[in-house]
């Protein structure tokens, strides 16, 4: 039982990690400024795939541990 809760807990902790990540790469996709290197639309694309990969396996984890 102890490593039942052991391995559910650091599951748990990957997904609240992954979640402030989506939420991080979200509101930096919406706050963006263009740079000289790169315009914001790509970084913008960049990012919301950055958030919603983290999403996607925030899920898959949340799947596991249900």
């Amino acid at each position: 039982m102890d490593v039942t809760y052991l391995i559910e807990g650091i599951l748990f902790g990957l997904i609240i990690l992954l979640i402030g990540l989506a939420g991080g790469a979200f509101f930096t996709m919406a706050t963006l400024k263009s740079t000289d290197e790169k315009s914001a639309t790509e970084s913008r694309i960049e990012f919301g795939f950055y958030g919603v990969a983290s999403l996607i396996f925030a899920g898959l984890l949340t799947g596991i541990i249900s």
